[in-house]
């Protein structure tokens, strides 16, 4: 699996997709992200270029993941043929990789 950053463009269109911006005031994420409103102003309006602190502080609180992951249709078709397993030690394996792929499909 790769784990990948996501561009500012993905983030932003995540955040408005959360609708975040529409059902908070700018004040109340500043105040529950400790970022500055002025900062919160030009995230809400799409500009930056880069994932700062900020931003990462803005995807947290609205649980948006910043990375992107691929791979997961290989991992899932692992998790398919789990059953045909004979191995213990391989059964354990796969189950904690159902276990990471769980995790980051909630993310």
């Amino acid at each position: 699996m790769k784990l990948v950053a996501k561009t500012p463009l993905e983030i932003h269109r995540e955040l408005i997709n959360t609708g975040l911006f529409s059902r908070e005031t700018q004040e109340s994420i500043a105040s529950n992200t400790n970022v500055h409103q002025a900062t919160i102003s030009r995230i809400a309006a799409g500009q930056f270029k880069s994932v700062s602190k900020s931003v990462l502080a803005v995807c947290k609180y609205a649980r948006i993941n910043p990375i992107k992951t691929s791979g997961m249709k290989q991992l899932k078709s692992l998790l398919a043929s789990r059953d045909s397993l004979v191995d213990p030690d391989k059964k354990k394996l796969v189950h904690i990789i159902d276990l990471a792929v769980d995790l980051l499909e909630r993310s």
